[in-house]
């Protein structure tokens, strides 16, 4: 899958829509999805991009941070809808590495 690498510590592979100027090569898709696999180093962040009237989740792959200004750990699973045009990602001590869709 191709990576965007847009912060120090911040690797986004990007498995289906856009990131960062990369794109999936999934591209018969029925509804436009954003689907992203995000490792982040201890403090690393990163902000991606989930329109207001778009649905957002994240399932913590592993480690924990703070995922839109929610603290979140191994195994959380987190829905909201965005409160802006973005969603803010930042790594733990022990880094974070999350599964984000929109």
């Amino acid at each position: 899958m191709p990576e965007a690498l847009p912060a120090p510590g911040v690797r986004v592979r990007v498995l289906a829509g856009r990131f960062a100027g990369t794109s999936s090569p999934l591209t018969r898709l029925l509804t436009p999805l954003t689907f992203l696999e995000v490792p982040l180093a201890p403090g690393a962040r990163v902000a991606v991009d989930a329109p207001r009237a778009h649905t957002a989740f994240v399932l913590v792959v592993r480690g924990g941070g703070r995922v839109a200004g929610t603290d979140a750990s191994d195994h959380d699973a987190l829905r909201f809808a965005p409160d802006g045009d973005q969603v803010r990602l930042e790594g733990g001590p022990d880094g974070l590495q999350l599964l984000f869709g929109e």
